[in-house]
């Protein structure tokens, strides 16, 4: 692949996942917390958010690893374009959340504030 289509692909898949993670705001976070919903199942269960995500997001991964299963035991076969889109949007879009949940962490653990990068 030319370094212009994978240019290409990369913008795009990043403008999908922008696009997810804005429309999922609504149903997954509440106004004070976007992260809302893993604190939540995290503290449902007595765990910390983080493993909270780390179960919601291992569901994508096994879907990942499958089709990697597949793509190696059968040569012929190439995943689904929505297929491949949605698992793997799916799968950064759970590492941009688990990157929040770190940074909130680092906000309320660290006694003298850093500078913002954002």
């Amino acid at each position: 692949m030319k370094a212009t289509k994978f240019d290409r692909l990369v913008e795009h898949r990043f403008n999908i996942c922008k696009a997810v993670l804005m429309s999922k705001d609504k149903e997954y976070s509440s106004e004070a917390d976007r992260l809302h919903n893993f604190v939540r199942a995290g503290a449902a269960r007595g765990r910390d958010p983080v493993t909270a995500l780390d179960g919601m997001m291992l569901k994508h991964l096994v879907s990942v690893w499958d089709m990697i299963d597949t793509m190696e035991y059968d040569s012929t076969y190439i995943p689904d374009k929505a297929y491949i889109a949605e698992k793997i949007g799916d799968c950064i879009n759970y590492l941009l959340l688990l990157e929040g949940l770190v940074e909130d962490r680092r906000a309320r653990l660290e006694p003298i504030p850093i500078e913002e990068e954002f």
